[in-house]
Order: structure tokens, then sequence, then C-alpha cells
């Protein structure tokens, strides 16, 4: 009697912790930025192209047309104005086959042919939305986003990778898609990737992005036409499942879980024992 009341009294506090924390999904790490994909051949924000759809405020896009190509070891201001923000470095191309949106004017990119060191680009203001062009896409990719030193996420080539060859048109994205490029670099895919700080929770914002090529200069990453918002209400694209890692607090709710339903197994068993015993 005193080991069935404790089973039950366990199961009961386990299943009040899930109701407590309303039974919700993990926690997840991307959970901080709701990441999608635009479709094949894209090239341009569809928050810039058609804010009033999306609700978009303070939409800017920059094309790094501005600029001369080369490299900038000092850094230079997000589409031409430092009171927007600023790159600490980062190198300037003419289109070619690796990036370059419509296939004409410049593009940004670190790493190949430049230096290898990550590019940070910061932000007067907090955003709430951050879209490019990735094109000539390689693992060695990667972005972080931070406000001021907290990291809100971090994010992954490979995650492209993976998303793009789950896709019934896999095949549409690999390889220049402008005419005058038309299919050269056909290993690599071309993809307008949307960061949007999450929906769910208007407060959380952004003023710093850290862009790598996990120091590596035997690649390059390749960009085009950076675009920012302040913020949203409509998001755009095919949404990328990023990895997560498990929360601590789901580990206890899962463990609590595993415990009820035992509990509540063995106390089962015993009832229907006692009853043969009645019989």
């Amino acid at each position: 009697m005193q080991t069935h009341f404790k089973q039950t009294l366990a199961a009961k506090a386990a299943i009040s912790l899930l109701l407590l924390t309303g039974f919700t999904t993990p926690a997840l790490a991307a959970d901080n930025l709701y990441v999608t994909a635009e479709s094949p051949g894209i090239q341009q924000s569809s928050l810039y192209t058609n804010p009033n759809a999306f609700g978009a405020k303070n939409v800017i896009q920059d094309n790094f047309n501005y600029l001369a190509p080369g490299y900038y070891a000092n850094g230079m201001p997000f589409n031409g104005n430092s009171a927007i923000g600023v790159y600490s470095q980062g190198g300037i191309q003419s289109a070619n086959q690796y990036g370059g949106a419509s296939g004409s004017g410049r593009y940004f990119t670190i790493a190949a042919p430049f230096a290898a060191a990550p590019a940070t680009l910061t932000f007067t203001a907090p955003q709430r939305y951050f879209g490019f062009w990735l094109s000539a896409l390689d693992k060695n990719n990667q972005l972080a986003f931070y406000s001021n030193s907290t990291l809100v996420s971090s994010f992954s080539a490979q995650d492209v990778l993976d998303f793009i060859n789950r896709q019934p048109n896999a095949q549409q994205y690999f390889g220049n898609p402008n005419s005058n490029f038309w299919g050269r670099d056909k290993q690599e895919p071309f993809a307008y990737l949307n960061f949007f700080a999450a929906p769910n929770n208007p407060n959380l914002t952004f003023n710093r992005i850290v862009l790598s090529n996990n120091n590596s200069r035997s690649t390059g990453f390749e960009a085009d036409n950076f675009t920012i918002a302040s913020n949203y209400s409509n998001t755009s694209g095919r949404p990328i499942a990023v990895p997560f890692e498990v929360s601590s607090t789901w580990g206890i709710i899962m463990l609590a879980i595993g415990f009820a339903t035992r509990s509540l197994n063995i106390t089962d068993k015993q009832k229907k024992a006692k009853n043969l015993l009645q019989k």
C-alpha cells in the first residue's frame, strides 16, 4: 500500500511537471531564427521587392555595385552608408560564374581569393530580418547572429545543402542561373536565403552578423543583395529544418514521462494481481 502510494504520487508529480511546462516541443537551437530558402533562380529578397506584402519596415538592400573590385582590409559601409552599418573587412568581385546577382555588377566575398578571416557586419540599429543570395554555396560557409555580445543563433551551409538535396527540384538550384554564366559551377547550389528573428517573439532582434568560411581559403563565401528589415509581419520562402540540441529542461521532461509511464504500468499490474487473488 505504501509502495503503491509512492509510485502513484511520483507519477502524478511527473505528469504535473508536464502540465506546468505546457508539454511543449523541445527548445531548438535554431528557435531564435526562422530560416527559409526561395525558389531556384530568385536572387532578391521578397521583402525588398514587395515590402507591403510582408509588412516589412525600413528595408535596405546592399548590392555592392558602388564599390570597386578589390580587398577592403579596413572594412566598408553597408550600402555606402556607415550610419546604417559597417563590414569589418571583405572582398568585392565583379560578376562571374561564382556570384553577382543577375549576372552583372559586383558581389561580396571572403576567403578565396582574399583573407580567410571572418567578416563582421555590425548595424547601428537592431534588425529582425536579414536575407542574401548565397551563390556557389559550399559547406565552409557559416553565419552567426548576435545581439550585442549574445549569440542569437548560428547557421551552417550544410543545413541548406541538406534542404536542397531533399527537394524534388534539387537540380534546379545547382549551377549559376544567369544567362551569361548559365549552368557554370554546376557542382554548387545558388539560393536566396531569409533569416527571420523568431516570428513568435517580436522583441527578439540582432545587430551583428559574423560571416565565416571556416578559416579556409580553399573555397570562398560568395554572396550578394544583402537585405535587412527592422520588422516584418509575414515570411517568405520554404522553411529549412535546422538541427537542434535537446535542452536540459526537455531531457528532464522526457525522463519524467518515462518514469510516470513505468510507475503507472507497475501500479496497473499490482491492481490486476490483487484482483486475481480476490477471485
